[in-house]
């Protein structure tokens, strides 16, 4: 299961007048390149599906998308925004969050950077592959502090995960 303790971020909107709402649920609105244009399509109730699930959920979603057979409903109802804007080559993004939206978060193109390691109190540059997370959010719903927690979960779960067990940590 996929959870995220950031409930404000991932499944906050803004009412207008009614100020900022809560939702039961997180779904997120995937940015998908199409001919006739950017859409997002959202993937419902995405902390309570697994990722085999979100995967297919998506597919089907990006597949009506790219063939115009979308429905009103596929496009409705999202929560928080995901773009990977690093498909195209892009290495840093502002992203405008999709009104009445809280965030969204965009992954930049993955590229080869200098890096500081440090080891046993010694210090080394090498070279490692590095990608950028850009959020952009509301500050009526959200504080600061909180979307950098976020991102900085992000980063130490990605950092965490292995492609393969035999072959250990991919950073």
């Amino acid at each position: 299961m996929l959870r995220l303790p950031f409930g404000g971020l991932t499944s906050g909107v803004f009412s207008g007048f009614n100020g900022f709402v809560l939702k039961g649920a997180i779904n997120v609105g995937v940015a998908v390149a199409a001919d006739q244009g950017l859409v997002v399509p959202v993937i419902r109730n995405s902390a309570d599906s697994s990722i085999p699930d979100i995967a297919r959920q998506l597919d089907q979603v990006i597949r009506r998308a790219r063939s115009g057979k979308m429905t009103l409903d596929d496009v409705q109802g999202g929560t928080f925004t995901l773009n990977n804007t690093g498909a195209l080559g892009s290495v840093w993004g502002g992203a405008i969050i999709n009104h009445p939206q809280a965030a969204i978060l965009t992954t930049e193109a993955i590229v080869k950077r200098p890096v500081v390691i440090s080891k046993n109190g010694k210090d080394t540059v090498a070279v490692r592959s590095m990608m950028n997370l850009c959020l952009s959010f509301d500050h009526r719903i959200i504080d600061g502090a909180d979307a950098s927690n976020f991102l900085q979960a992000i980063k130490t779960d990605l950092e965490a995960k292995t492609l393969y067990p035999s072959v250990g940590s991919l950073f």
